[in-house]
């Protein structure tokens, strides 16, 4: 079995900053808010410190002698090796991605050498914006890098991922919540009936009237998919959300699981 190859989520957030908050569905409008937490959560490197603490020192001595810069190195038994590897920033794999993420895994060498033999998948995955100019693999996704014990932030990146990790974990469940419920509920007046404290946070382009009169089958679905505990906490995340400043135009550097575009914004 191959690496694990990234699921797709349906994240809007390129989308969220050319088109007004009041023509979004509830998820992207309410995803708009969630990202932010991301960026509560800096990476504890820089670039350079966490890549050139993944490779052979050689590297970080051939980089500071320009051998990876736009123009192509002398033949030699450095560029023998240098053709083997994809470089960046001038191509890379997805025209869609920036040419330079790489994504490394922090577990075990006995998880990794499974997971890169193909008897199971990485779990354990973070990515970065590499420095520019230096030999990355082809495909990180499915040949990601090993984060070696001797990294001098190797006990700091495995605290962040795993703080990571908890964050990315409760905005998936709250995102997969507001889906279920957007499903059933799907205009001001449902919900303004069935969650009115979720319309301190999402706007509708034409509200209409805000009757009370909503069949209650409606309110029965609407609380089977959405508890009180899952308003409350979906409520505290917005709350908290709120407060931060928007992040739309600044791209996230690192995060954790596999890198999609949506979910760097």
């Amino acid at each position: 079995m191959p690496i694990n190859k990234p699921r797709p989520h349906i994240i809007m957030m390129g989308k969220a900053q050319t088109v007004p908050m009041r023509e979004r569905s509830m998820r992207e409008q309410v995803e708009a808010y969630l990202s932010r937490i991301r960026h509560t959560l800096p990476f504890p490197c820089t670039p350079e410190e966490c890549y050139f603490g993944l490779v052979p020192p050689a590297v970080k001595q051939w980089h500071d002698e320009g051998l990876f810069e736009d123009a192509s190195p002398k033949p030699g038994r450095a560029s023998n090796l240098l053709a083997t590897m994809w470089q960046t920033p001038e191509r890379h794999t997805y025209a869609t991605m920036r040419p330079n993420i790489l994504h490394v895994s922090v577990e075990e060498e006995d998880e990794y050498l499974e997971a890169v033999r193909g008897n199971r998948g990485c779990e354990g995955i973070f990515w970065f914006e590499a420095p520019p100019h230096v030999p990355l693999p082809r495909n990180s996704m499915q040949t990601p890098f090993f984060l070696p014990k001797d990294h001098p932030f190797h006990d700091a990146i495995n605290d962040w991922v795993e703080q990571a990790i908890a964050i990315e974990d409760e905005l998936q469940t709250s995102l997969t919540l507001i889906e279920r419920y957007s499903a059933i509920v799907k205009t001001a007046t449902q919900v303004k009936n069935t969650w009115p404290e979720l319309m301190n946070f999402i706007t509708y382009k034409n509200s209409g009237g805000l009757s009370n009169q909503i069949p209650r089958t409606l309110r029965e679905q609407a609380a089977k998919v959405m508890r009180p505990t899952d308003k409350e906490a979906l409520i505290f995340q917005l709350t908290r959300a709120v407060m931060l400043p928007e992040k739309e135009n600044q791209p996230l550097s690192a995060w954790v699981k596999f890198y999609t575009q949506e979910i760097a914004q």
